[in-house]
């Protein structure tokens, strides 16, 4: 298979920005940016410091099935606690997007012949 350039994306390209189902942009999130100053003009490195931070001190709860991968990243902060790092990774997606970084959701499972390179 040919490597087609067309297929690549970049982190200029609008995906990496774009709100989705669970990580829109809303006053909820709007507002732990603003509070938590979470926007280091001209430094990503320390803004994602930061939110890595705040997402690290929401406290965990016990996975069930009625929240699993249901709850949108607003839901989740005013919740004030997470069930896991779906979760974690939701908040983090969201607030990055609202600093102006970049950010997307990718999933791993853990599974034998990934972990073993079966």
């Amino acid at each position: 298979m040919l490597f087609n350039k067309k297929e690549v994306y970049t982190f200029d390209d609008v995906k990496f920005t774009r709100d989705g189902k669970f990580t829109a942009k809303d006053e909820i999130m709007e507002n732990i940016v603003m509070m938590e100053r979470l926007i280091v003009p001209k430094d990503d490195t320390l803004s994602l410091e930061k939110i890595k931070n705040y997402v690290s001190k929401l406290p965990h709860k016990q996975h069930n099935e009625e929240e699993f991968r249901k709850r949108t990243a607003s839901e989740i902060v005013k919740s004030g606690y997470s069930i896991g790092c779906t979760d974690d990774a939701l908040v983090f997606i969201t607030l990055a997007r609202q600093c102006g970084i970049p950010a997307r959701y990718v999933e791993t499972f853990k599974e034998d012949w990934i972990e073993h390179g079966i």
